[in-house]
This record gives C-alpha cells, structure tokens and sequence, in this order.
C-alpha cells in the first residue's frame, strides 16, 4: 500500500456473525450491527498496519470484534438478573439459589435472599 491510498474495506470482506451457541436468546439487531462495524473498522486498521498479512488482518479484526461477547462479571444477585438474555447460557434460581453462566465461561452463584455470590466469597448489594 502506497502512501496516500485509502483504505477501503468492502461488505464482501465482512465474514457472518458467528454464532451464539447455547445463549438464552439470539444477539441483538443492534449488537449485530455494532460487531460488524467493529469488524470493519478493525479490519480497515489492520489493513494499515499488516499491509501484506490478509490472514493476519482478518484475525486482528475478529478478535476485535469478539469483545462484544465479553460480559462484565456480576457482583450481585441483582446485577446477574439485570444481564441480558443473550449474555448468558444459563440463568437458573435453585432453592435460595441463582446460578448464572454467561456466553463468556464465567460460572456464578449468587444467593437469591441476600445477593451474596457464594462461589467468590462476595457480598453485592441487597436485595428486597
């Protein structure tokens, strides 16, 4: 690439969503949208700064991509509750319970009475 030459990333370039598997519901019109414009402006990047890599571009700008799936950790019964379907693969209250999986591998328990997470030890925030 030459100094001055735009680049240019073509829909053709943009790979399908990959898929969520196991998710308690399908991702989102809006997040669809924010993971291939994510991909775009990574790939477009990565075409600047690995000009002859067209593997390594395209690997740069799904690993960008794919953060969306990256679900911040819930300290409290209320904050798992609060997580959107698509986050997660598994939201199961068992007994005074509430087990959460999100699409991301982390395994969370949480205690429905007291929004304590007993897996960690944590106490989040009351809940009524």
């Amino acid at each position: 690439m030459r100094m001055g030459d735009e680049v240019k990333v073509t829909a053709a370039e943009i790979p399908p969503m990959p898929e969520l598997a196991g998710a308690l519901a399908p991702l989102p019109a809006s997040k669809q949208r924010e993971w291939r414009d994510t991909y775009a402006k990574a790939l477009k990047q990565a075409k600047i700064d690995v000009p002859e890599g067209g593997m390594e571009q395209r690997i740069r700008a799904v690993k960008e991509a794919n953060r969306i799936f990256c679900v911040d950790e819930p300290l409290s019964y209320k904050d798992a509750m609060a997580l959107e379907p698509w986050q997660l693969v598994k939201r199961q209250q068992m007994g005074d319970r509430l087990h959460v999986v999100t699409i991301d591998g982390k395994g969370l328990w949480f205690e429905v009475s007291r929004g304590v997470d007993v897996a960690a030890g944590k106490t989040g925030a009351k809940t009524s």
